[in-house]
């Protein structure tokens, strides 16, 4: 406990009292924690391999070859079921990216009060605000390949590789670079298998899968035959982000 006096006018001292959480050695208590989030990327259920491997054309004949994927995910929030004691990330802007052996992207947040988190939501893309400012916050950067220009913002989600018809050896290269900010996609989750405890000092984790395949079906199915490449063309990009919304899932859920 600390006591300053501190006067008023000139007369009169004014007491304030200060309790201060301590560990038994005197030093200010660790009241925090940190969340890892982890994604794994999946096409048709299995690890996703941008390795030269060809999968099956999830929408009709013929096989993909994925040779990039990468995303955006920002706006980290951590909530409680106590109004106001939601915990959000400053400078959420993470990169993900997928091109290494395990298929798998992973980040963590930091300094997270102790408590029993509920809900967790982050989205896809950039928020309008943030997708026009020149400040480059988290993984903002323009040598991310991942910026267009100020007047467009930033690409939300890359996806390219080639579509192998059937019967020709010819591929087709897809290039799927989606954005505009109205194509932000905020997601929400419930830990439907119990709440997220955060302890002082510790580090708890969540884990979500990130199915490929919902990119080119669900609600709209793509064919690649006629529509192989989208970047500007307003409604096929809002088409494309509308069928990965609901691409990333909690895993185990």
């Amino acid at each position: 406990m600390k006591t300053f006096q501190i006067p008023i006018s000139g007369i009169c001292m004014f007491t304030i009292v200060v309790f201060l959480a301590c560990s038994d050695n005197g030093e200010r208590a660790v009241t925090s924690g940190s969340v890892t989030l982890t994604f794994e990327a999946f096409f048709a259920g299995q690890p996703l391999q941008m390795d030269g491997t060809r999968q099956a054309n999830p929408t009709g004949t013929g096989e993909i070859e994925i040779t990039d994927f990468k995303l955006y995910l920002s706006n980290v929030v951590l909530g409680t079921s106590e109004t106001g004691n939601d915990h959000v990330e400053s400078d959420s802007y993470h990169l993900a990216r997928f091109d290494n052996p395990d298929s798998t992207y992973r980040f963590t947040v930091e300094n997270v009060p102790e408590a029993s988190y509920g809900r967790l939501e982050f989205g896809i893309g950039v928020d309008a605000q943030t997708n026009l400012s020149i400040d480059n916050t988290g993984d903002l950067d323009p040598n991310n390949q991942m910026a267009w220009n100020w007047n467009v913002g930033y690409k939300f989600v890359v996806l390219e590789g080639n579509y192998y018809p059937p019967d020709t050896t010819e591929p087709i290269p897809l290039v799927f670079h989606i954005g505009f900010s109205d194509n932000y996609k905020e997601l929400s989750y419930t830990m439907d298998r119990g709440p997220l405890d955060v302890a002082a000092n510790s580090d708890a984790t969540v884990g979500f899968e990130i199915e490929l395949t919902e990119f080119f079906k669900n609600p709209t199915e793509i064919d690649l035959q006629t529509l192989s490449s989208v970047m500007f063309n307003p409604a096929d990009v809002a088409m494309v982000a509308n069928n990965y919304a609901d691409m990333i899932t909690l895993a185990g859920q």
